[in-house]
């Protein structure tokens, strides 16, 4: 069965937080989809196993409703069957029955405790329906079970981590993942955005600069993350330039435009920022700051009356 995946752009303090979660993890093992993994009893399966090899075919051409009755069908031949029960845990998280999904990978870990895929596939779905403290559980139980080559679980319990705000613990995790994988392009980016989030961006920016070295920018939004920290260092032609790329890439938002907005106007470049903070604006509405920043900038080249205004409005908006 082809693992899924899914992704997840989450927007903290300026930076986004690219979540690659690796999606499911397969059930299939080198012999095979259907391979003795997880019985528990020596006796042949060939029915529940011929249910299962079904269910992967139409998995692969995303019928998930109809993948996940055969792997139900497994499941009544053969109740001890683990490896039914986390293809339909996989099914069921790609149909968006994630409740479900994690009742099948807990089966799984009831018949085979040490099966480390199922606490990294429970903890994946964890921490999409924001349970981060119980998917770090599952992550670290996984990396115990499978401490070699498990990078994927580092780079998730890292995500975890950093939606608790735990970002010095984020970074080893991440650390961790690119130690097992040097060219773990989604363990540099993520790491680099928790180092933003500690106010170390000259590493940050280095990370940053791996992913874009590695070809993985993550349809630019690491343009938009870099940009961040460039701006942070005083950098700010070569945060305008990132911010451009962002842009270009229909990514980040309104943000880049405020964040290249700052830019332009600590260059003193005060009718480009003005024009940014006016797309700020256009974007959102409801967003007081980018009224006040745009006074600020108004009022720098004489236009007192915008300015004032404009700060009327950010008052109305009462935030």
């Amino acid at each position: 069965m082809k693992a899924t995946q899914q992704t997840w752009i989450k927007v903290i303090s300026g930076c986004v937080l690219l979540v690659m979660a690796a999606g499911c993890v397969t059930c299939k093992s080198s012999g095979g989809f259907a391979s003795n993994m997880s019985r528990t009893d020596p006796q042949p399966r060939t029915t529940a196993e011929v249910y299962l090899s079904e269910a992967a075919s139409l998995e692969e051409m995303h019928k998930y409703e109809q993948a996940i009755a055969f792997c139900t069908r497994a499941v009544e031949v053969d109740p001890g069957f683990a490896t039914a029960y986390a293809a339909r845990g996989n099914a069921l998280r790609a149909f968006g029955k994630l409740q479900e999904a994690i009742a099948d990978y807990t089966k799984v870990i009831e018949l085979n405790p040490q099966d480390a895929e199922a606490y990294y596939n429970r903890g994946s779905v964890l921490n999409t329906i924001g349970k981060p403290a119980e998917a770090v559980a599952d992550f670290t139980q996984a990396v115990k079970i499978q401490p070699q080559n498990n990078g994927k679980a580092y780079n998730n319990r890292g995500i975890a981590f950093e939606s608790m705000g735990k970002h010095a613990e984020a970074v080893a995790d991440f650390t961790q993942a690119i130690h097992v994988n040097p060219q773990n392009a989604q363990a540099y980016y993520n790491r680099g955005t928790s180092l933003s989030l500690l106010g170390l961006y000259p590493d940050a920016v280095a990370d940053f600069d791996r992913v874009i070295e590695l070809k993985a920018d993550f349809h630019g939004n690491v343009y938009n993350n870099r940009g961040v920290a460039l701006n942070a260092l005083g950098r700010y032609s070569e945060a305008i330039t990132d911010f451009n790329r962002a842009i270009g890439g229909n990514v980040g938002g309104f943000q880049a435009y405020e964040f290249r907005g700052q830019a332009f106007e600590k260059l003193g470049q005060h009718k480009r920022a003005a024009a940014d903070f006016s797309v700020v604006i256009k974007m959102a509405p409801g967003y007081a700051e980018g009224y006040r920043e745009r006074a600020r900038v108004y009022e720098l080249f004489g236009k007192h009356a915008e300015a004032q205004t404009d700060l009327a409005k950010a008052k109305s908006l009462g935030r």
